[in-house]
């Protein structure tokens, strides 16, 4: 596809750049092949690592992933958090961050050897950040 037609679809998402977009496509595209085999997720380490980006690239839901060290983003928070972004970019009214994912997670039983935060590379405090509450319309 041509530089400039990546760059306008990647802009009606929240995102600067055709590249970057295309990479978290690609990724994203692993991510499903992994779930549709019934594969593990839980603490699982990405074969394809999503790069780092810029946080001027995104709007300000998605700027603390862009923060994350190259360990955490072989974990799957990176792309869960990619995706939530795009699902509020494409369709607004959706509820899947705040309703799906994140109430997924709290049901996750309390235990301190296991937690989304150690084992999936999600930050402390990643429920109330903006991406995934009701308010954090990008």
């Amino acid at each position: 596809m041509e530089k400039a037609d990546q760059n306008t679809i990647a802009s009606e998402v929240g995102v600067s750049g055709g590249p970057l977009l295309g990479s978290w496509l690609r990724d994203l595209s692993y991510l499903r092949n992994v779930c549709a085999h019934h594969s593990r997720l839980w603490n699982r380490r990405l074969t394809m690592t999503p790069r780092q980006f810029n946080p001027a690239q995104v709007h300000e839901p998605l700027r603390h992933a862009a923060q994350s060290a190259e360990a955490e983003r072989g974990k799957v928070y990176t792309l869960l958090a990619e995706l939530a972004y795009l699902v509020r970019h494409i369709d607004p009214a959706s509820r899947w961050p705040e309703s799906g994912l994140r109430t997924v997670m709290r049901k996750f039983p309390a235990d301190v050897a296991l937690s989304p935060e150690a084992d999936m590379g999600f930050p402390e405090g990643w429920a109330g950040l903006d991406l995934w509450r009701t308010s954090g319309a990008c």
